[in-house]
Order: C-alpha cells, then structure tokens, then sequence
C-alpha cells in the first residue's frame, strides 16, 4: 500500500509540473506524500512528458518502400 500510495502521489507532482500551473503548490499534509509530489515534480522539470499524443511511429526509420504497400490480404503466391 505504501508503494501505491508513494507512486500516486509522485505522479500528482508530475503532472503538475507537465501542466505548466502556477502555482505549484504541494496539496498533501503527510511528509511521505509531500516528498513523493515533490520528487515528482522535480523529475518532470528535467524530463519531457513522454505520455503527451504524438503521432503514430514506424517500426523503424529504414523500412522498405514496399512495405507500406503490402496488402494483408494479398496472396503469397511466389514469395518465400
């Protein structure tokens, strides 16, 4: 439960910092979860939010041209 709650509460600070409000005011009381928000908030700083949309990647950059092309259902015949 300590873990789930520590996590949680880091989270909270993250997002807050990701979230750009100013004031960045911790909302917790007790010193675990202050701590957690505040490392949270910390790491978010220096770290972009990797969870924001961005468009839909390719496996990799050198795929082959025909790859796109390629239908599921195209037949296989003559390909090994």
């Amino acid at each position: 439960m300590l873990v789930a709650t520590w996590k949680a509460a880091w989270l909270k600070g993250a997002n807050a910092a990701w979230a750009n409000t100013k004031p960045l005011n911790n909302p917790f009381e007790t010193e675990r979860e202050r701590a957690a928000w505040e490392a949270g908030r910390k790491w978010a700083e220096q770290n972009p939010n990797r969870r924001a949309d961005r468009p839909p990647r390719f496996a990799h950059p050198l795929r082959r041209a025909a790859d796109a092309t390629l239908s599921a259902a195209a037949p296989l015949v003559g390909r090994r």
